[in-house]
């Protein structure tokens, strides 16, 4: 009626603003595919330029399958729209999630070849079920297990051991804590890196399973709404049955410095002296928790301790060759003593 057309959308739970969004194109190649009903898959539809027209990029529809699979298994929460729309942009951004819609570079879509190109997508996935300051390292977190899932190269762990790199130069060089006032947009950058490197070591130190309990919990509490640190630390407590797992999410969030550790060997296996530094001076802050893993030569199986006192001693059997983090993943820097 005088050339309007009105467009009716699902009514959905009260929700944040930040996950609306509508899309204006012109001069867009499609390329659909029907929804699954019974392993609960929405229709995807990959919206891309049509000079791209000549490659489809079947692999973002493939990908986007998998990690929906993927996060649904983790959080036990289906994907709840009956759509999942993927668009390439020229927009000087990575990648953008609003609810049922998400925005790609049009770089990465025409050329798969780039790693980012499928970490991006596996991160905006995971971000249609949890996203936000705190969770942008979680997500980055599930963006790691969906990729190594889906390809089992080491490329994934160089990632790891790049974003716990990135992480410590930055606790090393400055006092700002990861939930603090943002006062630009390079500010978010350190919500991807240390953050991230966190649910590491939470599985690490509380055993394995507990990220996936935590965002079971946290889709059953507080789906379509927020949690706040006394929330967050609820809920890490409960998954890991452990007072010390809260504990270790609150210093870590809200403690500024970066931890330094000292290992001597004793005859019965090694000590363990911790200080915390801020901006390259040990300081008398309070002292951080810090789950680590020992490898032991010639013994399969590794010891996994959480530091959190000054000083521990930790008995060993060894032969004189012992490792902490040996592949690692742990936030802190590590000095042995020459023996």
């Amino acid at each position: 009626m005088n050339n309007r057309m009105e467009s009716c959308f699902e009514s959905t739970p009260a929700m944040s603003t930040y996950l609306y969004a509508f899309t204006i194109f012109d001069r867009m190649s499609s390329m659909r595919e029907a929804g699954n009903s019974q392993e609960y898959l929405p229709e995807i539809e990959v919206i891309y330029s049509e000079e791209d027209n000549v490659v489809k990029p079947d692999w973002i529809s493939t990908e986007t399958r998998h990690a929906l699979k993927v996060m649904a298994n983790i959080s036990n929460f289906r994907y709840p729209l009956n759509k999942l729309n993927l668009m390439a942009s020229f927009l000087p951004v990575y990648g953008l999630e609003n609810l049922g819609l998400i925005i790609l570079d049009e770089r990465f879509v025409a050329y798969p070849k780039y790693r980012l190109a499928h970490t991006i997508l596996a991160h905006e996935i995971a971000q249609q079920w949890i996203g936000n300051i705190v969770t942008e390292g979680l997500s980055t977190y599930l963006e790691w297990l969906i990729t190594k899932s889906l390809d089992n190269s080491t490329e994934i762990d160089e990632l790891i051991s790049e974003k716990r790199r990135e992480g410590i130069m930055k606790d090393s060089t400055t006092s700002t804590v990861i939930v603090s006032e943002f006062r630009s947009s390079e500010d978010i950058s350190r919500c991807f890196d240390k953050p991230a490197t966190f649910f590491m070591m939470l599985e690490l130190g509380f055993g394995q399973g507990t990220v996936a309990q935590m965002v079971k919990l946290l889709m059953q509490r507080y789906s379509y709404a927020n949690a706040g640190m006394l929330e967050w630390r609820q809920v890490i407590q409960e998954a890991a049955n452990n007072v010390l797992a809260g504990e270790f999410f609150e210093k870590y969030f809200t403690q500024p410095g970066l931890p330094l550790i000292y290992v001597s060997p004793t005859a019965n296996g090694l000590k363990l002296t911790q200080s915390v530094t801020i901006m390259k001076q040990v300081t008398n802050t309070s002292l951080a928790i810090i789950p680590l893993d020992i490898a032991i030569i010639d013994v399969p199986d590794r010891t996994v301790i959480i530091l959190s006192n000054q000083t521990e001693m930790i008995s060993l059997k060894h032969n004189g060759l012992m490792v902490l983090d040996p592949d690692r993943r742990t936030h802190a820097i590590i000095v042995y003593e020459v023996s």
